[in-house]
């Protein structure tokens, strides 16, 4: 691969797509009114990325702009919001979007980690109440009370936490981020 300055490069982080358009949106576009698909095209362009507001340039008319952006924004595909300004005296308004479903938007792409629905099953959320409440519900590090995390000791108890209560301590967001920093900087020496 050759980049911008003409030198060769074997980098192949950099050949991936920087815009995915994401299948179902495409062919939903393109089932809609030719001003839905416009306006949704124009969004795309503006805002391939989802990661902040970008301002939206629209050759739609006001009336079919404001049609478009309902079934758009109803299809949770973008957000739209007025930017209200004054310019030599007159009030202006044009519009700011979002992706939703942007290459940066995480929520959207990535799906949960096993570990990540784990957290948010049932069984974990009865065994980590516990262990907050046998632990008074304070870090065992610095007494906090706030931000409070469980976390695993070990995790050759993984699934099985019910038998084995003592792998299982009550820390702060601070000092869970230490306890894994510990964790990780022991696995390097």
């Amino acid at each position: 691969m050759t980049n911008y300055k003409g030198i060769q490069s074997t980098d192949r982080k950099r050949t991936r797509a920087h815009a995915i358009i994401p299948t179902e949106d495409l062919a939903w576009a393109m089932k809609q009114k030719p001003s839905v698909n416009q306006l949704w095209h124009e969004c795309w362009t503006s805002d391939p990325y989802g990661s902040r507001w970008i301002s939206l340039t629209t050759s739609l008319s006001y009336s079919a702009f404001r049609a478009a952006k309902k079934v758009i924004q109803e299809q949770n595909l973008f957000l739209f919001t007025p930017k209200k300004s004054v310019k030599d005296g007159r009030k202006t308004e044009h519009w700011m979007t979002i992706n939703l479903h942007g290459s940066r938007r995480k929520s959207y792409w990535q799906q949960p980690t096993e570990y990540e629905k784990f957290l948010k099953s049932e069984y974990w959320l009865t065994i980590r109440q516990e262990i907050l409440k046998r632990d008074e519900f304070k870090c065992q590090c610095c007494d906090a009370k706030e931000s409070l995390q469980v976390h695993h000791l070990t995790y050759k108890n993984h699934g099985k936490e019910h038998e084995h209560l003592e792998d299982l301590i009550t820390l702060c967001d601070d000092c869970h981020k230490k306890q894994h920093s510990l964790v990780v900087n022991n696995d390097k020496d």
